[in-house]
């Protein structure tokens, strides 16, 4: 608790991470208790003064009805506000809805480029997910080489699917 007054005093005091661990401590009940208000207020601070990290967790818990009414329409919001702030999760997120028509109009060309921010920042599964539209010409046009890159950056993360590909290639 030591810890949490300390975090708190700073978030008082302006600084948008520790307004993200307070609120987050209250959201998950590591704050002693479960403060849905709290946390909300606290991450609400930091998204508004354009932290991504409070900007993602806060299209999470809009997007999953974590202590709140579910609203896919804010979870947007703060995802598209997040990706745009490079975070790397919400980029890859934000690729996926592109990719699938979850919550956005399905547009490949959109889940390439955002996929491309995250892929680019090392984010694993956006490494995979880009070597696949350019393996299949989604989005993009097709392009063995540049799939065979990612699924490569991929597969040296541990993602055992981009491993498979790199293993089904003909031997030179």
């Amino acid at each position: 608790m030591e810890a949490l007054r300390w975090y708190l005093r700073s978030a008082e005091a302006g600084n948008l991470e520790a307004q993200v661990v307070v609120g987050l401590r209250y959201m998950d009940g590591r704050a002693g208790h479960v403060d849905i208000e709290k946390g909300m207020h606290w991450l609400r601070a930091a998204a508004n003064k354009g932290d991504a990290v409070a900007q993602f967790n806060l299209s999470q818990i809009y997007g999953r009805g974590l202590g709140v009414q579910r609203d896919e329409v804010e979870a947007m919001r703060w995802l598209r506000s997040a990706a745009e702030g490079a975070n790397a999760s919400a980029q890859y997120n934000l690729g996926f809805a592109y990719y699938s028509g979850r919550g956005v109009g399905k547009d490949d060309a959109k889940a390439v480029s955002w996929f491309r921010r995250a892929a680019e920042q090392g984010h694993a599964r956006s490494q995979y997910n880009l070597a696949l539209l350019y393996e299949r010409g989604e989005g993009v046009a097709k392009d063995d080489v540049a799939a065979t890159e990612w699924y490569r950056k991929a597969a040296a993360q541990g993602i055992p699917e981009a491993q498979q590909y790199l293993d089904a290639l003909p031997k030179k």
